[in-house]
């Protein structure tokens, strides 16, 4: 795709097939089953096989410790099936893909169904979740068209089972046949869980083979497929959480995800394209790879770097921008300005490609404050226009009052998105979070407590700044942050419904005049509750809409008036090269003159020479003519008598008529001769006379162009002098065209720290104008929050309803943030562009179709990720992937495997540049952001050689740590316990003692990764018995987005079987990801010899130091 290679690329109506293509992959990808763990204390997990008894009936499970407060809590992955052979179904029946070389055999085992048991082993049927990979898989083998059958929404098989009841809740998985089956296996569950409460007997272990043997045979699945292994995983719950059904309606964190949460909308979706319904997001997304630009810009060519500076002119920033003590980077505010030039007034998708600690946060912020600061100038302007009249409409059995807000005040909602929650909470943690600002930054505002500066705490639970951003998706979340941002009312004040006076309960009265006079304190309110006390007259908003609007416009003049002047400054090198041109044209006219003057001049003598020539040569061709008539007139005088010519017989007449006649000829030709030698000695005095007569035309025309020649002198001394001055006056802000790469990636043309003030505080003033607007209009908000709660609580209601509540909630809070997995529920009412600005991050981690439906209801995509950090997991056979791909005539640039929604989007992108790619090839990337300030050498040179081919800068100093070095601990071993290496644990142990007692390495600086899951379980156990954080222990996989001062990567690996060590170095990612976390020191123990043979841990290798060896074994 992005690689430079050849291959067929599809035209525009092969999109839906693409789609269609990631819906089948979706609806396919096998879930494996848990790990067996009997021995875990509090979360064991028990592989079941034949007759082996269920844990609720297991003395040994039974005698587990358990706190009284605490229950035992099952689920029961049942129905365990041979991966490999679900692949080679699948693939003999859709037929083997040309391109799939992957000669490794799918591994492990996957489940047919979930489902959760009390600890008295009682089903809890509403958690029954159903494999999609199952069903779809049955439909695909079963029917002879299979595809199309599954294409069609699948056959309707519920023989034996009962008719639902409407409550049951349907998966919404997209497939009609799927979602009848599983809301009649529900119902059927509700009636045999009755039924076993009723006679007060669990279900047995033959109940539960029976009935993974019944879901199988309703699955279509082939006879033998389905074993009689089960898994039962056991997790300690509160009591009171014990017997509760928590619906399977969201993702929740830590839950075992069985099915897709995507295929509904990706089904939507080749509806929507079919129709026409596609905005240019998603059509830029899904189509770019096929049609590369051929005017595409690489940044780091000589044409790229012009571009750029032309592109950081000071009329391109954002008005807007993010409170901070430094300005962004050449490439960040680049970035910025260009996105903002595509996006701000029109539908689009603009990529970014974010190596390791290159501020990629940063740069979102800088978006967000010219999203907001927009949306201030038309709150500004519209003032109550902003709503439309009261409409009251019915939802459900309830009537909702809302205000439809103007057609101007639509398109500025941002929702922060990304495939994991720790990069969503990442950035909706970090932008209200109290480090995200300088210190005095809340007081720039005009208002004590800033934007909501309380209410944020409240909600975030830690110290804020401001009400930025909330942490939505699911929606167990959205449900927690409305509490505490909207419902809460300060304790022990009523509800403001049905409230009697405050004057007939003195009680009430004192409470409120105590929350009056300091509201949001204490998290005791929320801002539903702040506004009612502003419409009773309890309260009085700290600024009126007046004062607020008039700062603004303040604030907007003084940005304007120091743009004004960067901008003049910047048209200064422009000018001197104007001036310079015109100069040097004009220099060119003056000698072209003085040649010509000159050239006359040597030509005069010539002509002179010419005319006198002419005029002698007429002279003797006058003598020759006078003689010749003279000599005619003496012929004429003798000419012979009468008797002459008798006595000659007339030959003495004819003789001399011959003679007259050769005289007359010489007479004629000498006057023919003379007449052409005075035409042209005439011809010759006029050119003389014209050349010299042509000089002082020319000496006044070069007088004149001297003349203008020294003005255009002293307007290039003018301009190169105001040049000069603006250049020591802005100093390192001033464009470092001739500089060398570093230099200029390092540099921030054109933000001087006053108009970096200025952007800075029109946005807190934008700010100070959203919280007077929503205190000018607490009955309006009131009411469209009102309607954004019901939105939030996933009613359904028509599209314009939903626009109106999430374009109220993002006037509010500017920041939403969601999973990929949460979006089709959350935003099931929003369709096409219905997103003011969608910000994706670490989109490499996340596979295409999982970004799709997003994208296309988005107006505007930001997409930033990095292709060369981790990878997205498929989980998907590569036999079963490309069978479906063969079948639907998909090429491999669009195949989940190997691609993800950061490289689609690259693709979309006429600026950016090349990176080393797979097989030698090169990857085109979006944007770059060059500047790295995370990691000292030799981390920051490791990861700069293995992904980025030198991309990246140095804009970190050296930590000042006078820790151990870097270094390699190399550790030889001959077994292992799966791909944990006993003694590299123990080298780890005893590097971590040193570290902490001898060099005082706080605990909280490190982080402990392995590249498996067996060593990170190991590690983890370590890091417990020697007090470090869990959390920061884990696999590489676990830590993208995260930062340590210390890293120690125990890299293990079965020594007898190398192909772990060739997974994890098939690429650079892992290893980049691994390295980068580190700050100021990374500390490597392993097999050096093993692993220095591998591609990528070579640099590694010569990198780092020897440290101390272990014994070999």
């Amino acid at each position: 795709m992005a690689e430079q290679q050849q291959g067929r690329q599809p035209a525009i109506s092969q999109a839906p097939l693409i789609l269609r293509f990631w819906r089948a992959v979706e609806a396919c990808v096998p879930q494996k089953a848990e790990k067996a763990n009997p021995a875990h204390l509090t979360e064991p997990v028990y592989r079941l096989r034949a007759d082996e008894s269920l844990p609720w009936f297991d003395p040994k499970h039974q005698a587990k410790r358990i706190a009284p407060r605490l229950a035992w809590r099952y689920t029961l992955q049942a129905g365990l099936y041979d991966i490999e052979r679900f692949a080679a179904s699948l693939e003999v029946k859709l037929g083997s893909h040309e391109d799939v070389f992957d000669e490794r055999r799918p591994s492990g085992q996957a489940r047919l169904f979930d489902l959760a048991f009390d600890e008295d082993g009682y089903p809890l049927p509403q958690n029954f979740v159903l494999s999609l990979a199952c069903w779809a898989a049955g439909q695909i083998l079963h029917y002879p068209d299979g595809i199309a059958v599954l294409e069609d929404g699948g056959r309707i098989v519920t023989t034996g089972l009962p008719e639902a009841n409407p409550e049951i809740p349907s998966p919404n998985s997209g497939y009609a046949g799927f979602d009848m089956l599983v809301r009649r296996l529900i119902q059927w569950l509700v009636d045999a869980t009755a039924a076993a409460r009723q006679e007060k007997a669990p279900p047995t272990r033959a109940w539960v083979d029976a009935l993974s043997g019944r879901v199988a045979a309703l699955c279509l699945l082939p006879e033998g497929m389905i074993s009689s292994t089960h898994a039962a995983k056991c997790v300690q719950v509160k009591r009171a959480e014990a017997t509760g059904d928590q619906g399977a309606s969201d993702p929740q964190p830590g839950d075992d995800l069985l099915n897709s949460f995507f295929v509904g909308d990706l089904n939507a979706l080749s509806r929507a394209w079919v129709n026409g319904d596609v905005g240019k997001g998603l059509a830029e997304y899904i189509q770019a790879v096929a049609r590369v630009d051929p005017a595409r810009v690489d940044l780091r060519e000589a044409h790229g770097v012009a571009t750029a500076f032309a592109a950081l002119n000071p009329a391109a920033f954002p008005a807007g921008s993010w409170p901070s003590d430094h300005p962004l980077a050449f490439s960040q505010q680049l970035a910025v300005n260009e996105l903002w030039r595509q996006l701000e007034a029109k539908p689009g998708i603009f990529a970014i490609n974010g190596p390791p600690g290159t501020g990629k946060t940063t740069l979102l912020r800088d978006v967000v404050a010219a999203v907001v600061t927009a949306r201030a100038a038309h709150l500004a302007r519209l003032g109550g226009q902003a709503f439309a009249g009261r409409t009251k409409k019915k939802l459900g059995e309830f009537w909702c009052n809302y205000r439809p807000l103007h057609a101007d005040l639509s398109g500025f909602a941002i929702v922060v998105a990304s495939a994991n929650n720790g990069a969503v909470e990442n950035i909706s943690l970090e932008l209200p979070g109290i480090k995200a600002v300088p210190a005095d930054t809340t007081g720039r505002s005009a208002h004590p407590d800033g934007y909501y500066k309380c209410l944020a705490g409240n909600v975030l639970g830690n110290a804020a700044w401001g009400l930025l951003a909330a942490r939505m998706g699911s929606k167990a979340n959205r449900g927690a942050f409305m509490n505490s941002f909207w419902w809460r009312n300060p304790p022990g004040v009523h509800s403001r419904k049905n409230q009697p006076d405050a004057q007939d309960d003195p009680t009430q009265a004192a409470l409120l005049a105590r929350w009056d006079a300091n509201p949001f304190a204490e998290g005791g309110e929320g801002l539903r509750y702040h506004l009612s006390r502003i419409i009773e007259g309890g309260r009085k908003p700290e600024m009126s809409w007046t004062q607020a609007v008039a700062r603004f416009e303040q604030a907007r003049e003084a940005e304007r008036q120091c743009r004004s002047a960067l901008e003049a400054g910047a048209k200064l090198p422009e000018a001197v090269l104007k001036a310079r041109a015109q100069a040097e044209e004009l220099e060119r006219g003056v000698q072209a003159i003085q040649g010509e003057l000159a050239t006359r001049q040597a030509a005069l003598p010539t002509l002179q020479e010419r005319v006198d020539n002419l005029q002698a040569r007429i002279a003797g061709v006058l003598k020759q003519c006078a003689a010749a008539q003279a000599e005619l007139a003496s012929h004429d005088r003798a000419r012979p008598g009468l008797l002459i010519w008798l006595s000659t017989w007339g030959r003495s007449h004819r003789e001399w008529w011959n003679r007259r006649n050769q005289i007359d000829a010489q007479v004629r030709q000498s006057r023919a001769d003379h007449d052409g030698l005075a035409a042209e000695c005439n011809k010759a005095k006029a050119t003389h006379q014209e050349a010299a007569g042509g000089d002082e035309k020319l000496r006044a025309a070069l007088r004149q162009k001297q003349v203008a020649h020294q003005e255009a002198l002293h307007r290039l001394d003018a301009a190169g002098h105001a040049c000069r001055q603006a250049m020591q006056r802005l100093g390192a802000y001033w464009t470092q065209s001739s500089a060398d790469d570093a230099v200029r990636e390092l540099s921030s043309p054109w933000s001087t720290p006053a108009w970096r003030r200025a952007r800075q505080d029109l946005f807190l003033a934008g700010l100070d104008v959203h919280r007077a607007f929503i205190e000018s209009h607490p009955q309006e908000i009131i009411d469209n929050l009102g309607l954004a709660s019901n939105w939030l609580q996933g009613k359904g209601m028509p599209e314009d309803m939903a626009r109106v509540a999430l374009g109220s909630l993002a006037l509010v809070v500017p920041v939403i943030s969601t999973t990929f997995a949460s979006i089709p529920r959350m935003f099931h009412s929003l369709g096409r562009e219905s997103i003011g600005w969608l910000l994706i991050d670490e989109a490499g981690q996340a596979l295409p179709q999982q970004a799709a439906g997003a994208i296309w209801r988005a107006a505007r995509t930001v997409v930033v990720g990095d292709p060369n950090q981790l990878e997205p997991v498929l989980g998907m056979p590569a036999a079963v992937e490309g069978a479906l791909a063969r079948h639907y005539d998909v090429p491999r640039d669009w195949w989940p495997s190997f691609t993800s929604a950061q490289r689609l989007s690259d693709q979309s992108m006429s600026m950016g540049t090349w990176l080393p790619g797979k097989e030698n090839g090169k990857v085109w990337v979006g944007s770059p952001l060059r500047v790295h300030r995370r990691c000292d050498d030799p981390m920051f040179s490791i990861s700069n050689g293995i992904a980025y081919d030198g991309l990246m800068v140095q804009g970190k100093s050296p930590s000042a740590h006078s820790w151990p070095r870097c270094h390699w601990i190399d550790v030889r071993a001959q077994t292992s316990a799966g791909n944990w290496v006993p003694e590299e644990g123990e080298a780890a142990r005893k590097l971590l003692r040193s570290l902490q007692a001898e060099h005082q390495v706080a605990p909280k600086d490190i982080f402990l990764i392995s590249p498996f899951k067996d060593g990170a379980m190991q590690l983890r156990a370590m890091a417990r018995m020697l007090g470090l954080d869990p959390a920061k222990t884990g696999t590489v996989h676990t830590t993208q987005g995260k930062e340590a001062e210390v890293v120690i990567l125990v890299l293990g690996g079965n020594p007898q079987r190398p192909g772990a060590k060739d997974w994890a170095a098939q690429s650079p990612n892992l290893l980049n990801v691994a390295v980068s976390r580190a700050k100021a020191r990374l500390y490597v123990i392993g097999d050096r010899a093993a692993w220095s043979q591998r591609p990528y841990f070579r640099v590694l290798d010569q990198c780092l130091g020897v440290g101390r060896e272990t014994p070999s074994h």
